[in-house]
Formats: C-alpha cells, structure tokens, sequence
C-alpha cells in the first residue's frame, strides 16, 4: 500500500477528527436504536444544498431499510479530503460501513482485500444486464463486483443565466473561439463572465473540456487516459494550452477564493453569466428554487455537442466497517440499485442513474438531454473518463496535473511550453500504484 504522502501528523488529525465526528454523530441516535438496528456508518463528501437534498434521500431509505444512517461527511477538495480520511481510518483498522468512491481508486482498495465481494448479489439481481460497459469497467475486480454504482454524471456542460444573455442578445456559444468573443462580450457589459472559484479542480476541469471541443475524443485519451507523449508533445495540446491562457486573462486573477456552490450561486443571481462545470450544478440550481430554460440554460460546452465526459459516484462496503455484516451489505447493495431509488436520488442529485433501464419520465429537459448524448457518445465511442473527477488516472497523476494546469492559468510566469515538460514527467511516472 504506498501511502507515503501521508504523514504523521496529518494521519494523526484525520483519526483524531474521525473519532470526534463519530461520537458526536453516536450521541444523536438513540440508545434503544443502537442497540437493536444495525448502524450504516457513510463516509461521502456530498455537502452543497443540492447534495444534501440528495443524500437525505438516501438517508431515508437506509432508515426505512430497518437500519440507522451515521453520517460521516467530510467537506471540501471534490472528494480528496474524504479520501484522506478513509485512508487513515483504514488503516487503523476501523474503516466505516460505506464509502463513495470514484474510478480507479475502487480496484486499488479491492486490490488490497478491504471491500467486500459483491458479485452474488450482482448476479442474484443482474446488475450486468442493467449497467453501461463503463460501470462494468469501474465497478468490478478481477471479474466480480465490489462497487455499486448509483449516478452517471456529465461533467461537459455550460450553465448560461438566461437573464444575461437575453439583456446582451447573446447567442450559445457552439465554439471555443465563440466562447472566448463572448466572454470578453459579457465583461466589456460589466458583468463577470465565468463563475469560478478557487479550486484547482474547477479550473483544470475547463481545460479537460477545451481538449475534447478542439480536438475530440481520441486525442482526449490520448492525452488524459494514456498520457501519452507524442500527443502531450504536440501542436495541438499546446495550442489548448495557449486558449486557456487566453480565457484566464479574461477572468482575471482575482478570484474570490469559493467554492463551486458559492460560483453557482453567483450564476444563479446574475454576478457572473457562466458557468462550465458537472451537472451537480443542475441539483444545487433547484435546491436553490431555480428553473431550466426558465432562469438558466443547460448546453453542451463549446464543442462538445455529441460528446460525453463522465464521472460515476460508486459506494464500497468495507470488511469490519463499522457495525457491518452480511445482512448489511445485502441490505445496502439492493437499497443503492433499486430502480426506483435511483430515479428520485439522480432527480435530486442532477445526474442520470446509473441503471440504463430506468424510465426517465419526471426528469427536467437537461437530463434528457444528456442521456441522448450519452447514448449517441457511446454508440460513436466519443464518451470518455474525466481526469479531474479521478475516472482516468490513479490519485498521484490526477493531482499533479490538476495542480499544474490550476498554476499555468493563474500565473503567467509558467510557459505552455513548461507545462508540456512537466506532462511529460509525470507520463513517465505513469502505472504507479497506490491511491
């Protein structure tokens, strides 16, 4: 298990605040509970007002289930503080029930023997039958499952505030040469054109959308799948490079230092026109009381009309978690596949259920949207994993790339000829295992 970059001190406050989190959640459920329903400790990073609604939703079901839900939410960082804590729990020997996991992260924590083995189940109830390949791909080890997967986001979208672009006369932006006319449109009106924080993932997950509308699916993989060197070394990826230096001019430097909920809700009230960001943008944007094609238009992101990045929020169960058994794992395996769960948690979460056959009467018009273009995505292979949300690389190249595209566009003092080096480097340290 290669944890190296964990250190002392910062496994000693993850255990320390993870203690803290579960005697305060503890002392909230009644005694006679505890004592005579099986506890569901789960570990997410689902905190926004739309993520939340969600997961309330499931907290629901799990009670209903004849179980009692121990929350163990961890703020911030798109899910790597979640993970930093899980690996220190782990390690203790005291993981929780549950966990969301994403992408490769799932077979590296079944290669180590934590998760508990599924596959009976999934036969039992034909998850095979029910799931897109890339599920498959993501969700089982070694042949068997050892992930449920419960939503199928899109990360390639663009919020637009109808409002702006009605009192502008703006058209969508179909190109990433048109985005950039029209962000510098929007700015010269004096509004903010791109609501944006300061994430490093929110900033590099623009550029994962700028290489798949210039220079499509295949070169997308090439590049953030394979790493590969002659396409990192091209003219193309410097080219990309160079428009989101450009787009970073025209933000600015300045950016308040948010995170992607308080940018969609600067979005939602008119202090920025657009946003390019997943569709947990959607969730938040209804929890917020606002309305698709009323208050807010859904597009795909310059380019990327018949394209499809994607993201898959996956739950693991873990041997000696937290009250966990076999009735538990059953319990929860069935309860985060059924049909009709998924439908009301995908509503109320933005994305689309994982399950491919689920009726999707009931979801607003961006949902239908993107389930075309998934399906068109994939019968014309141009649907692809999403670097930022750790569906393409392991955790170490993921950071490394995020870090140093979030630094090339907030400093200009960094080349895109510099950049290219460093994609190179961190390609050849490509295949590392750990988290």
């Amino acid at each position: 298990m290669k944890l190296g970059f964990l250190s002392i001190f910062i496994l000693s406050f993850c255990l320390t605040q993870a203690s803290y989190a579960t005697e305060n959640i503890a002392q909230v459920i009644p005694l006679s509970q505890q004592q005579t329903q099986p506890q569901v400790e789960v570990l997410h990073w689902w905190t926004s007002q739309g993520e939340q609604r969600a997961t309330a939703a499931l907290k629901q079901a799990v009670n209903a289930n004849g179980m009692v839900w121990r929350d163990f939410a961890v703020r911030g960082g798109g899910g790597d503080s979640a993970m930093t804590v899980l690996q220190a729990r782990a390690i203790a020997g005291n993981p929780p029930s549950m966990a969301q996991i994403e992408g490769p992260a799932i077979s590296s924590w079944a290669r180590l023997g934590f998760l508990v083995d599924l596959e009976s189940i999934a036969q039992q109830q034909q998850w095979q039958q029910s799931l897109p390949d890339i599920a498959l791909s993501v969700n089982r080890y070694q042949g068997h499952f050892v992930a449920i997967p419960l939503t199928l986001h899109r990360i390639n979208w663009m919020w637009l505030n109808k409002a702006i672009f009605t009192q502008l006369n703006l058209p969508v932006p179909q190109t990433w040469p048109e985005f950039i006319d029209t962000a510098k449109t929007i700015k010269q009106a004096g509004i903010t054109p791109l609501a944006i924080g300061h994430e490093p993932w929110q900033v590099a997950m623009i550029f994962e959308m700028m290489t798949l509308g210039l220079h499509g699916a295949q070169e997308y993989r090439q590049l953030f799948v394979e790493l590969d060197p002659d396409t990192i070394n091209n003219a193309n990826t410097l080219a990309t490079l160079r428009l989101f230096r450009e787009l970073s001019h025209i933000v600015g430097s300045k950016q308040r230092a948010q995170e992607w909920p308080q940018a969609t809700a600067d979005l939602a009230t008119g202090q920025a026109a657009i946003q390019l960001l997943g569709d947990w943008v959607k969730g938040e944007l209804t929890a917020l009381g606002y309305q698709a094609n009323v208050d807010y238009i859904c597009a795909a992101a310059p380019g990327t009309q018949n394209s499809f990045i994607y993201n898959m929020d996956s739950f693991v169960l873990f041997h000696q978690g937290a009250n966990n058994s076999k009735r538990v794992s059953q319990a929860m395996a069935s309860l985060l596949m059924n049909k009709d769960f998924q439908s009301q948690f995908n509503q109320l979460k933005g994305s689309l259920p994982a399950r491919q056959d689920i009726d999707l009467t009931g979801f607003d018009s961006c949902s239908l949207a993107a389930k075309q273009d998934f399906d068109r995505a994939q019968a014309e292979h141009n649907l692809v994993p999403s670097l930022t949300d750790s569906m393409a690389l392991p955790e170490q190249q993921q950071n490394e790339i995020i870090q140093l595209l979030y630094r090339y566009f907030y400093q200009d003092n960094i080349s895109a000829e510099q950049v290219v080096v460093q994609l190179l480097n961190i390609g050849k340290r490509q295949g590392q295992e750990g988290f």
